[in-house]
């Protein structure tokens, strides 16, 4: 994808060189022009103000603040006058939307913080708020054959994105019941280092465990191959099981020798190894739960001004949010007037 440059041709800021090195003084006079020139800026309308905003949140993105360049490019359309200019603007910010869906994570504070690559579920929301934008730039200019391609992309990956989430969660379920049989395991296996039952009936019920634990690890082992995270839990459970059943092989091994506290000691190492194995299958499940930048739906961003616009789409999100709202309110007065001169209405395709 590639940034749209219909309005940002004209608007390249003077290289850095040209401006004074910034441990050199400043000057009265030198001060004074700065002031004025951010006052014009500032009292800036319609499209140059846009064209201006737009300027700086390409140099946001550039340096990897793509959620800065979203918040100036809502503004950007919302000063805007002509729908050129807009529809620019409302590209570009789909642009930043999707640098946002693939940019790390940090989590933690501090000296603590670590930064990491987004989840699935942290990327969704971004890829979701990136396709909407696509499909208002094309609505606003009909005839942006880019627009409409990076629409239909952007929603594929959200397609594959959902699909690949759904089957995760699926092997996540499998996990935590195998997790539930291995925690069962291995408190069937502690109950009978403390049995005071008879040797052969130690053995027979020995042997149901271990039989119990070849299938619970054989199940493990076939676990489908999901996320990073979940394949070396998945592996580190399998080892956990495998030494287990060891540990179960040289308890029945004692049994039948008249070893018993050999035996009992075997036992207790072979619960311990179960039950480390159920944990390992549930750590996963738990760190998803973990905060980070975008980890949670309510800890999201707001919206850009001029984002979000469309009936039943974020509803939540779009409460209270004026600037979207003034945006809403001004699309709509032109809308009628269109309406009242009797001029074809523009054609809306909704995308949820």
């Amino acid at each position: 994808m590639t940034w749209h440059a219909l309005v940002l041709a004209p608007l390249l800021l003077a290289p850095a060189a040209s401006a004074p090195p910034a441990t050199a003084p400043q000057s009265a006079e030198e001060m004074a022009a700065e002031l004025e020139a951010l006052v014009e800026r500032l009292e800036q309308t319609g499209d140059d103000r846009a064209r201006d905003l737009i300027g700086v949140a390409s140099e946001d993105v550039e340096q990897g603040h793509a959620m800065l360049a979203v918040d100036k490019l809502g503004m950007a359309e919302l000063a805007a006058e002509s729908e050129a200019v807009r529809a620019v603007a409302r590209f570009n910010a789909a642009q930043a939307l999707y640098a946002a869906s693939v940019a790390e994570v940090t989590q933690g504070e501090g000296a603590a913080a670590m930064a990491r690559p987004p989840t699935l579920q942290e990327r969704l929301p971004w890829l979701k708020r990136s396709a909407s934008s696509f499909a208002r730039a094309a609505r606003l200019d009909p005839g942006d054959a880019e627009a409409a391609r990076h629409t239909q992309r952007v929603r594929e990956e959200i397609r594959r994105v959902e699909e690949e989430i759904e089957r995760r969660e699926e092997i996540q379920r499998q996990m935590e019941e195998l997790a539930d049989r291995l925690q069962d395991l291995s408190e069937q296996q502690q109950d009978q280092s403390e049995s005071e039952a008879e040797s052969a009936e130690r053995q027979e019920e020995q042997r149901e465990t271990r039989e119990r634990t070849d299938d619970a690890g054989e199940d493990v082992r076939e676990l489908d191959q999901g996320s990073a995270e979940q394949e070396a839990a998945r592996q580190a459970a399998s080892n956990e099981v495998e030494r287990a059943r060891q540990l179960q092989r040289e308890a029945a091994e004692r049994l039948a020798e008249g070893e018993d506290e050999g035996a009992r000691e075997s036992q207790r190492e072979a619960s311990d190894a179960l039950e480390r194995a159920a944990e390992l299958l549930r750590s996963t499940g738990q760190r998803d739960q973990e905060p980070g930048r975008q980890g949670d739906p309510e800890q999201q961003p707001q919206d850009a001004p001029g984002e979000q616009d469309e009936p039943g789409e974020d509803e939540q999100e779009r409460d209270g949010e004026s600037v979207a709202e003034q945006l809403i309110e001004r699309e709509e007065s032109e809308r009628n007037e269109r309406r009242a001169r009797n001029a074809r209405p523009i054609r809306v395709e909704r995308d949820w």
